[in-house]
């Protein structure tokens, strides 16, 4: 996301800060690095949003467009754009949760919305479905939170104070009926907040008094307790005013309240001794608490008392004349006061320096019309700002424009729809390369269990070890490289196809190193080793192990033919047969009589289906060695004869 740029602290930097701004605009349209990390920010924004209102797919462009769309109108109320972006997710997020449904809004209408938030001091949120609730347009909330800001500024009063307590009632006009709709309802509130009372209460009498045995037994105790408001004593009357005027039954209550109270020698307004009593009582048939009818008559009895004490021009309005008594206050002499310039005047004194005539002189008459004048929600939430948010607010969205828009124009979403599409058939790849996690424990089970292999599942390790040790199925990857290859555009089948070949090599490679693996771990194989390479014997076949015996072993294989090998010719083999040295390949070296040169070993073991050994030497070979040491005769005199007999004759051993 683009940077919010420095504030400008002083006159004299604003050039050089202008200069920068200006390069920012220009290098953060045009940086495609920019453009990644806002177009991966939106998304990851847009994705939230819609995994908590439960949109699909196809509502995330839309989605992000709109959060987008919004920014500028909250950024400008001092907001970065990071969190304007937020704020413009999170209407999106509680809307769809108020309205139920997943709609798209103008432009216009989110930072609305927040400029209401910022001046009543509630969340966009409660503003949004304290107003749906009851039927009003999302579009007409800064409307008529603007008018209760507005009556509220021209009575003096608590703007926030009387826009609260008009949205937090707004359920009660679907039970009763307001002069004047909304407007009557937010004249209800600016009075409570005037009277320092909660119109919560006064609404649960009107509704109490709805009901005609209720407001008959009402005005009679309000009758037996002294009150001598007519209003308030006819029931028929309490019933039209509470279905039809809460405000004027507020209004008659706290008329009926000021007398009970008085501005004594001390400046405090008290409520008279005699009368606390019969007001507690009115309390408990009201409903309402005594303390906040102790409130409607100090704040009644003071207002009245500052309009009775000062003579207003003959052309003061009421508003104006509200206005200038909400602005006066007790002294500690029980004077009321108005402080001007940090000075305190006499409602009188003030009112004398601000007349001329019969009217306002011009510049309070300016200040009373500025303070009556109607104001959009929006000239209001700004002007509430303060220097450094106004410079936020003004320079805290350079740049932000451009790569906003271009992070989500078409060619852009296009794009990373493509990537999206490659790594997606990237990971299809994967997964098809890889095993399920059962087949996975399997085949460590496999190697495991392996420790204890029988003989015929050593003998097929070589087969078996590389399909075990192999992490990858690279058939099946292979498979799935050529059905997603198929769907991408050439320059990204190209990838594939170069994924190909090094999965290819990369399993020849694996093969090569388990079969290597599998062939030096046949522990208990039999084998003889020769410099033509390794003869494998099955469970029964005869091995003959000793020195010199590197010719006999080709003659096994077929390699020699016994006709042609000077090892087979019998006088070879007689003189041998009474020689010390049983290697003719050792020139007549001295052969140490310890040494393992001289020794035979011989294990016999029968089995004629090794195709490695010659067919027409293989038995007679076998049965001569094993009758010899059946005999049990001289090693040497044995071997040696018996072999020249079943060369020369081809016959058994007798």
């Amino acid at each position: 996301m683009a940077d919010t740029p420095k504030t400008i602290k002083d006159i004299t930097s604003f050039k050089e800060n202008s200069e920068a701004m200006m390069k920012k605009i220009v290098v953060d349209s045009l940086s495609t690095e920019t453009l990644t990390q806002t177009f991966m920010a939106l998304d990851v924004i847009a994705q939230g949003t819609m995994r908590k209102i439960g949109a699909g797919a196809e509502s995330s462009e839309r989605i992000k467009k709109g959060i987008v769309d919004s920014m500028d109108g909250i950024q400008k109320l001092g907001y970065t754009v990071d969190e304007a972006l937020g704020k413009a997710a999170e209407m999106t997020e509680n809307l769809s949760k108020i309205t139920g449904r997943n709609m798209t809004y103008n432009s216009e209408l989110f930072g609305k919305l927040q400029q209401s938030a910022d001046v009543t001091g509630m969340s966009a949120e409660d503003l949004s479905e304290k107003f749906t609730n009851v039927g009003f347009s999302l579009e007409s909330v800064s409307e008529k939170t603007g008018k209760a800001i507005d009556v509220a500024r021209a009575s003096g009063l608590n703007g926030q104070a009387v826009s609260q307590a008009m949205v937090k009632n707004l359920d009660a006009m679907d039970k009763f009926t307001f002069q004047g709709g909304i407007d009557g309802l937010t004249k209800m509130a600016a009075l409570s907040v005037q009277m320092r009372v909660g119109m919560e209460k006064t609404l649960a009498l009107a509704e109490k008094l709805l009901n005609p045995e209720s407001a008959i037994e009402t005005a009679a105790a309000l009758q037996r307790l002294g009150v001598v408001q007519s209003d308030l004593l006819d029931p028929m009357r309490l019933m039209n005013l509470s279905q039809n005027d809460p405000a004027e039954l507020q209004k008659q209550i706290v008329e009926m309240t000021k007398g009970f109270t008085k501005l004594n020698d001390a400046g405090q307004m008290e409520i008279l001794p005699g009368g606390r009593e019969r007001l507690q009582a009115i309390a408990g048939e009201l409903k309402i608490p005594y303390e906040q009818l102790t409130n409607m008559a100090r704040s009644g009895t003071e207002l009245e008392s500052k309009l009775k004490g000062i003579k207003f021009p003959d052309m003061a309005t009421e508003e104006q004349k509200t206005l200038i008594s909400n602005l006066a206050h007790l002294n500690k002499d029980g004077e009321y006061v108005i402080s001007v310039d940090g000075v305190d005047q006499t409602m009188e004194q003030f009112v004398t320096k601000a007349t001329d005539g019969d009217k306002f002189n011009e510049k309070i008459l300016a200040e009373l019309d500025e303070a009556n004048k109607p104001k959009s929600i929006e000239e209001i939430a700004k002007s509430q700002l303060d220097i450094s948010t106004k410079i936020l607010g003004a320079l805290g969205g350079v740049g932000a424009k451009a790569v906003l828009g271009k992070a989500t124009a078409s060619s852009t979403v296009d794009a990373a729809n493509v990537a999206v599409k490659f790594y997606t058939s990237v990971g299809k790849v994967m997964d098809a390369l890889q095993f399920s996690v059962a087949e996975y424990r399997k085949k460590r089970n496999d190697v495991s269990e392996g420790m204890g292999y029988n003989d015929e599942e050593r003998r097929n390790l070589i087969e078996t070890l590389p399909k075990s040790l192999n992490p990858f199925d690279f058939e099946s990857g292979q498979n799935q490289i050529g059905t997603e290859s198929r769907n991408l555009p050439p320059e990204l089948q190209e990838i594939f196809l170069t994924l190909s070949a090094s999965l290819s090599t990369f399993n020849e490679a694996i093969v090569n190193i388990a079969k290597e693996i599998a062939r030096t771990t046949r522990d208990g194989d039999d084998f003889i080793r020769t410099e033509d390479g390794d003869i494998s014997f099955f469970e029964k076949d005869t091995i003959i192990a000793g020195t010199g015996l590197n010719d006999i072993a080709k003659m096994i294989k077929g390699d020699v033919s016994p006709k042609s090998s000077e090892l087979m010719d019998p006088m070879k083999l007689m003189n041998l047969s009474q020689s010390k040295d049983l290697n003719p390949m050792s020139n007549g070296k001295e052969t140490n009589g310890s040494s393992n040169e001289n020794k035979v070993v011989i294990e016999v073991r029968v089995n004629t289906s090794n195709d490695n050994i010659n067919p027409d030497l293989n038995q007679k070979i076998v049965d001569v060695v094993t009758q010899a040491f059946k005999d049990d005769m001289g090693l040497k005199q044995v071997v040696a004869t018996s072999i020249k007999d079943v060369v020369t004759n081809g016959s058994r051993p007798s």
